[in-house]
Parts: structure tokens; C-alpha cells; sequence
């Protein structure tokens, strides 16, 4: 029975410590990503919508740290079809005292286009929490539609 409690404890140090190891550690080419819109199966098949949305197809963002106290921000908006204008924002926040601060923005935008991509990067402090924040916009002479994503926060070290 002592046995098996040692090795139950064991076990959730371990656990523990894995977990505490990868939350604090961010080696060149980690990254987070986040997405939303349309999910296809493997085959192609089985289209089914995340949120119902009449414009906007599909939104992506990753955060990657390049090393060097650098890191990579992209974002994608793509629509069904040809809008007056897609836009992308991006908003890389850094955490400072449990508080989420945009210290960068990106954005770009395309007209009488379906799809728009950017990606930017940006020297960081190293040793603190960053994460990407984003917005994803469909303008017809009409309708407005927006939806937004968050990333996890990512540890960077130098």
C-alpha cells in the first residue's frame, strides 16, 4: 500500500513538474495558435459551422517565438465570397501585473477580395508572458460582420 502511495505521488510530481516545465519554457519555434470558422473532416466532407456567420469563412492567428526576444505574429480572414473589404488586426498583448496590454498592432486589409493575410515581428522582453489577440472583419455596402480570437499566452525567454 506505502508503494503504491509513493508511486500515485510520484507520478503527480511528475505530472505536476512536466506541466509547470512547459508553462514556463518557450524555446525557439514554439508557438500557440488559435482558429476559428468552417471545420472540414480530412475527406473534404462534412462541412460544419463553428458559429453561424453570413461573410466570414475561416480566421486563423499564431504566435511563434522565433528566439532572440523576437516573435511572429500572423493572422488570415478569409470570406465566402468577394467582400467590399476583409481586414485583419492583430494585437500582440503582453501580461504586466495580471493584466492584458497591447504593446503592438498589425493590420492589413484587401477590397473587393475574399481573403487578406499579414504577419509581422516584433522584439519582445524577455522572460514575460505575451499573447495575440485579433480581429477579423467582412464590410459589404450593407453589413458589417466581425468576430475576434485569442491565443493562450506563450512564455518568452531570451
Amino acid at each position: 500500500m506505502k508503494q503504491r502511495k509513493l508511486a500515485i505521488a510520484a507520478l503527480i510530481c511528475m505530472l505536476l513538474f512536466g506541466m509547470s516545465t512547459a508553462a514556463a519554457w518557450a524555446a525557439p519555434g514554439d508557438y500557440v495558435e488559435a482558429q476559428g470558422g468552417v471545420v472540414t473532416s480530412e475527406d473534404g466532407q462534412g462541412i460544419s459551422p463553428l458559429i453561424d456567420t453570413m461573410y466570414l469563412k475561416l480566421w486563423r492567428i499564431t504566435l511563434e517565438d522565433l528566439g532572440g526576444s523576437q516573435v511572429r505574429c500572423a493572422g488570415l480572414t478569409t470570406c465566402f465570397t468577394s467582400v467590399k473589404r476583409v481586414k485583419v488586426y492583430l494585437y500582440l498583448q503582453k501580461l504586466v501585473n495580471g493584466d492584458w496590454v497591447t504593446v503592438e498592432v498589425a493590420s492589413a486589409y484587401n477590397e473587393n477580395q475574399s481573403k487578406v493575410a499579414t504577419e509581422a515581428v516584433f522584439s519582445v522582453e524577455p522572460n514575460n508572458t505575451y499573447r495575440l489577440m485579433s480581429s477579423h472583419v467582412a464590410l459589404t455596402d450593407s453589413y458589417y460582420e466581425s468576430t475576434s480570437l485569442v491565443t493562450d499566452g506563450l512564455w518568452i525567454t531570451n
